[in-house]
């Protein structure tokens, strides 16, 4: 069983990293993409402290990551404001709530 060296990183940004690794056994490329969350999670506890946007009629709900954002094209919700809503007042997602 091959392990995790096996992964080569071919792309890196602040919030997601990209693997590529080649399988001999089946001729084909294996891309990996590992979301990190350090950031998203670390702008939600600013704007908690500070909130950068301050309105009458305004208040952000969550920090979205961009794995989440991803998911939600993915799984065809990106444009469903009831879904963000839901996905903003869940319990699961408390750290990135504003």
């Amino acid at each position: 069983m091959r392990g995790l060296t096996d992964w080569r990183v071919v792309k890196e940004t602040p919030t997601k990293r990209i693997l590529m690794r080649y399988d001999p056994v089946t001729d084909s490329v294996e891309v990996c993409e590992e979301w990190l969350e350090d950031v998203p999670l670390e702008q939600a506890r600013q704007q908690r402290e500070k909130p950068a946007i301050e309105g009458k009629n305004t208040k952000p709900l969550a920090i979205i990551p961009d794995s989440v954002m991803s998911r939600a094209i993915r799984e065809g919700w990106a444009n469903d404001q009831d879904q963000w809503a839901k996905w903003a007042k869940d319990v699961d997602n408390r750290k990135l709530q504003l």
